[in-house]
Parts: structure tokens; C-alpha cells; sequence
């Protein structure tokens, strides 16, 4: 049976994403003491998140596929890098589908803080590795400082991936600015 033709595998990986994402707000407001007192005033509530899809695979090269809030500018794209113009916490995703193998060897995927900046130690933030075909997820909260810059990078481009978007992804959620 094919990864593509099991319905209850992907519910399954729908489901495990919500209860991560669940687990991740509670974490936050644990974290953070927030509480919530009188009315809530709908025009501050935003969210701030960038999502992206694979473009190429040789070359890793992402494409931001939309900015859902007006407020983005918190996030920015350039140079297939997702730079921070605020400090907060994030809430960073990911998932890549594996289709075929080309040659033997092990797929990982790392999300990697401030790669190829000029005098900046680079940080791997976190990685998964896969070995075969099939699909590797992972979601990370994170505190980020102004002017980080992130990127997703598959090491072993020996696998061809799947380009479709709800296959493989990555992006970034600001949970809370200033932390």
C-alpha cells in the first residue's frame, strides 16, 4: 500500500501536527504566565507566519508560498534565508516527503540558524534523518533575536522529493514578540 493511497496514515499525521501545535500554545502560556482578564480585543490578536515550499532540490531553494498577516514584516525573505526583524518566540515546522531514492545514504533535515552569515557562528536548531523513502516532520518552539536568519536544509540531495506543497514544507509562527 502506497503512502499516497493511506487515508488513515494521513489523518494520523494531521492529527499528531494539531495536538503538537496544542501542546506548543500550552507550553507557551505555561511558560510565559500569560493570563487572560476582560475583553479580549480582536484587532491586536495576529498571527505571524511564512510558510514555504521546494522549488529545487539540488539547490535547496525554498519559495515563500504566502504572508498571511499585514503584519509580516516582523519576517522577511530574501536570499533563501527567513530573517527575524523582531526578538520573540517562534514556533518553527517542518516536513519533507521522500519519494524515490537515487543511491544509498542517510536524509537529514536541519533547521539551521544564521548559515553563510559573515561572522556569525552558524546554529543547527533542530534535525531529523530518514533513511529511505517516506516522510520526515518536526516542529521546534524557539526563541529568536532580531536579524537571526534561518533556513531548512535537506543534506543528501541522493532522494528525489515530493514538490507538492502540502507534502513538503517549512515555516515559522511568532507566538510572542519581545521575550
Amino acid at each position: 500500500m502506497s503512502y499516497q493511497g493511506n487515508i488513515r496514515f494521513s489523518l494520523l499525521l494531521g492529527w499528531c501536527s494539531l495536538l503538537t501545535f496544542a501542546m506548543v500554545i500550552i507550553a507557551v502560556v505555561l511558560a510565559t504566565g500569560t493570563t487572560f482578564r476582560g475583553q479580549v480585543q480582536g484587532e491586536n490578536l495576529f498571527i505571524i507566519c511564512i510558510c514555504f515550499y521546494l522549488t529545487d532540490d539540488v539547490k535547496n531553494t525554498w519559495k515563500p508560498s504566502s504572508f498571511l498577516s499585514d503584519k509580516s514584516s516582523f519576517i522577511t525573505f530574501q536570499n533563501n534565508l527567513v530573517k527575524v526583524k523582531a526578538a520573540g518566540i517562534y514556533y518553527a515546522y517542518a516536513q519533507v516527503t521522500f519519494l524515490h531514492r537515487k543511491a544509498d545514504g542517510e536524509e537529514t533535515v536541519a533547521l539551521v540558524m544564521n548559515e553563510n552569515i559573515p561572522d556569525v557562528k552558524p546554529r543547527k536548531l533542530m534535525e531529523a534523518q530518514k533513511h529511505g523513502i517516506g516522510t520526515v516532520s518536526m516542529s521546534k518552539v524557539m526563541k529568536l533575536m532580531e536579524n537571526d536568519c534561518v533556513n531548512l536544509i535537506v543534506s543528501n540531495t541522493s532522494m528525489i522529493f515530493s514538490h507538492e506543497i502540502s507534502n513538503t514544507y517549512w515555516g515559522l509562527f511568532m507566538l510572542n514578540e519581545g521575550c
